[in-house]
């Protein structure tokens, strides 16, 4: 049980991650178009 819940907590943790990346990514580069 407690590797389910270790699993799911690291998925869920590196997704934000990048989703977090890929937003500060997107915001620059509107930015830098103007």
């Amino acid at each position: 049980m407690f590797d389910v819940l270790m699993y799911l907590f690291e998925t869920y943790i590196h997704t934000e991650a990048e989703l977090r990346v890929d937003q500060d990514k997107l915001e620059q580069d509107l930015t830098d178009a103007g």
